[in-house]
């Protein structure tokens, strides 16, 4: 199976984890950022969260064989 490229595992993940393409462009800008960089969670429930973001990037990240 061909490796994949970084948008396709990031898209991927956003629909494997119900995030809506057009905000993938968020979660591939958090691919090279090191998980305790990343901003918290504001508690206003917006959508998506930040947390959801962040666990998009995690598994396209486990996608492209990165950890």
């Amino acid at each position: 199976m061909p490796a994949l490229q970084s948008s396709e595992a990031v898209l991927q993940a956003c629909r494997e984890l119900g995030i809506d393409l057009d905000d993938a462009y968020r979660v591939e800008r958090m691919l090279d950022r090191e998980p305790e960089d990343a901003d918290p969670c504001c508690m206003s429930a917006c959508r998506p969260c930040v947390v959801d973001l962040q666990l998009a990037a995690r598994r396209a990240r486990q996608l492209l064989g990165r950890r």
